[in-house]
């Protein structure tokens, strides 16, 4: 898990709007009402249990569609209570005061970095609007300091690693124990921040 403090963020300490980093000309983005997924289940490759219990919740989905046809190309989840996260096999909860991030989605042909940007910069200006404090995601090992890169390069503001969560397995059991992240993500962390924090 990662966590990013809007507190941290050079434009909201100056008390400006998160960067512009709109999307590509040929794609609108947009958080769909749940009332509109209500009416087109389809439009979502996600379980309809998962997204009705993610809008119960108080979820948003933001979406990100072509212009030319409407298909979908990205989509991610912004939830303050938590969600059930498939491929953890757990639901996470993030601590008071945060988001959590969760689910997002890039269609192959559009996963060179293009939709992510416009994404954690519109759930940037979300997380203002809810009032919350910052946001948490969980990512694999791999993509943390990617990750942490991406909002720095973007100006988004400064994310690191604060838990890990381990999975074990033992025939048809498995479970999950809480671990504080190794040395090298908070070092890669950390060194990216002092190379992109404004003075």
């Amino acid at each position: 898990m990662y966590r990013g403090d809007l507190a941290d963020a050079p434009w909201h300490r100056r008390g400006e709007p998160a960067p512009a980093n709109p999307p590509p000309p040929e794609v609108k983005m947009r958080w769909l009402p749940a009332a509109e997924w209500e009416s087109s289940r389809s439009l979502l490759p996600t379980p309809e249990d998962f997204v009705s219990r993610r809008f119960a919740d108080g979820g948003r989905c933001l979406i990100m569609q072509r212009r030319d046809s409407a298909e979908l190309v990205y989509h991610l989840w912004l939830s303050p209570a938590g969600a059930w996260i498939g491929w953890v096999g757990a639901r996470v909860v993030p601590p008071d005061g945060y988001g959590l991030v969760c689910d997002v989605w890039a269609h192959p042909a559009w996963r060179a970095g293009r939709l992510h940007i416009p994404g954690a910069t519109e759930v940037s200006r979300a997380l203002v609007d809810l009032g919350l404090r910052g946001m948490v995601a969980g990512v694999e090992e791999h993509e943390v300091v990617p990750s942490a890169l991406m909002y720095a390069r973007a100006r988004l503001g400064f994310v690191s690693p604060y838990e890990v969560l381990v999975w074990h397995r033992l025939g048809p059991l498995s479970w999950h124990r809480r671990a504080l992240p190794e040395a090298h993500l908070l070092e890669g962390c950390a060194e990216i921040r002092r190379r992109h924090e404004e003075p």
